[in-house]
């Protein structure tokens, strides 16, 4: 493949489908290498700061697979999902370097970490001009940033050797390969449009899309999935003058079925919605700034956090119920009560798309919301659990939670679970006085049934707002 990697390569999709795989790489993305632990009962944790929750813990002769890393932390593969480790108690292994392997590097510059790319790509009819900093480098592959010309003469890092025997001089094409050929739509323009509080991105298309939407943290990317589209002439990489935005960047990410992949990278976590036409031809992205400014005039505001969202289904009960679809439904009803009852209140997501937890409560924290709820429902790998909790991390959170579960309990009739401490993300990264009410066991085939209910949805929106009431009256 690499030697199709010229200053021109026959190979439209070739191109298209090494560049997608680079998309969404961030600098810290390393080749999957196996490492051991080398002490014992060292902390696995959610996220790289040892201020994340605890998710597992590995003992000396352990062995892991390193997916990232992230300063003086390491990603690793686990049996049950993925965790992080300080990189002082593991050992990498040698066994995974290949020199004689042409790589790409994920940065800007030949000290960057390399990333090996797939072995193989398909060849196309049209001929495909690279950009500058895609082409080949005395036996590498040009560094994957927007730095510009590649200077080979200078090309001293620790991770960029020469290799004169590459094969970047081969011939563009492989012997046997079908060449990829289409005749349906394709992308013809992106806008960005940097209004007062909000990013509108809009994207164009010949024929119609179907869309699949999510955001990845760290670094901070909202993913835009276009079926049945190729990126035709649309740049692979549009920088962005916003406080939200910073570039676009466009590839073709998979033949069957054609798929382009839009990536905005974003500045920082923002709220979106997306639409899409009648003729689903047009994408429109909406990006909230997150600077709405909220006039108190003495009425307090109350953040309501729908649990979970878009790719986040949360908990599924037997029948197929999903954790995301109650509680927006029991938050959107809280709101609307809290309106009437002479509050100030806002939802950290309006509608079934995914928002981080760190998102969530950024959005309440720039608004200077007085409280922060957050609706969940519970679930047990077990049928018989039941009942209604609600949790808290500081003192002032643990009142509030005792008034809320105190109306829950009245008002739902089920089993009371108590008033817990827990450290939740969104409890701990909230600035104001947090909740977070479990309503009951989605898990449990009786309070699946009442989950499914308007009535006791209902009952349990009346009974938050009670809480939060009741809250008030007795503390001021």
């Amino acid at each position: 493949m690499y030697g199709m990697l010229k200053g021109k390569m026959k190979g439209l999709f070739g191109f298209w489908v090494l560049f997608a795989a680079l998309l969404l790489l961030p600098s810290g993305v390393l080749a999957a290498s196996v490492a051991s632990v080398n002490g014992d009962n060292i902390n696995v944790r959610e996220g790289p700061g040892t201020t994340s929750d605890i998710v597992g813990e590995l003992n000396k002769g352990d062995s892991v697979t390193v997916l990232e890393k992230s300063g003086d932390w390491y990603k690793v593969k686990l049996s049950n999902g993925d965790g992080w480790v300080l990189s002082s108690f593991l050992n990498l292994s040698e066994q995974n370097s290949d020199d004689s392997a042409d790589w790409l590097y994920a940065g800007a510059g030949s000290n960057d970490n390399q990333v090996k790319p797939a072995q193989t790509a398909a060849t196309a009819q049209k001929e495909v001009t690279l950009p500058e900093w895609l082409r080949p480098r005395e036996g590498k592959l040009a560094s994957a940033g927007n730095s510009g010309s590649t200077d080979n003469s200078n090309n001293t890092g620790s991770t960029g050797n020469s290799n004169n025997s590459s094969d970047t001089n081969n011939s563009g094409s492989k012997t046997g390969e079908q060449p990829f050929v289409w005749d349906g739509g394709e992308l013809t323009k992106i806008d960005v449009c940097d209004n007062s509080d909000e990013v509108v991105v809009t994207v164009y298309a010949t024929g119609k899309m179907q869309l699949s939407a999510f955001t990845i943290d760290n670094p901070s990317r909202l993913v835009l999935d276009l079926t049945g589209v190729i990126p035709g002439d649309i740049p692979s990489t549009m920088q962005v003058s916003s406080n939200i935005v910073q570039q676009v960047r466009t590839a073709l990410y998979s033949k069957e079925p054609v798929k382009s992949r839009v990536v905005l990278d974003l500045m920082k976590q923002s709220g979106y919605k997306t639409t899409l036409s009648s003729d689903q031809k047009t994408l429109t992205v909406q990006l909230d700034k997150g600077q709405r400014t909220v006039v108190k005039s003495g009425k307090k505001l109350i953040a309501i956090d729908p649990g979970h969202g878009g790719k986040d289904c949360g908990a599924i009960g037997c029948t197929g119920l999903y954790e995301k679809d109650v509680t927006l439904d029991v938050s959107r009803q809280v709101v609307d009560l809290l309106k009437n009852s002479g509050y100030d209140a806002v939802l950290t997501r309006t509608d079934d798309t995914y928002v981080g937890l760190d998102e969530r409560t950024d959005y309440a924290n720039s608004l200077n919301a007085d409280l922060f709820v957050s609706v969940h429902i519970n679930s047990s790998e077990a049928q018989t659990p039941s009942g209604t909790s609600t949790h808290y991390r500081s003192e002032e959170g643990k009142v509030l939670s005792t008034y809320i579960q105190s109306a829950l309990i009245a008002g739902l009739g089920r089993k009371d679970r108590g008033v817990l401490y827990n450290n939740f993300a969104v409890l701990r990264t909230s600035n104001m006085t947090s909740a977070l009410a479990e309503l009951a066991f989605i898990s449990n085939p009786e309070e699946e049934s009442l989950l499914k209910t308007a009535d006791f949805r209902s009952k349990a929106a009346q009974a938050i707002v009670q809480g939060i009431n009741n809250y008030y009256r007795d503390i001021q």
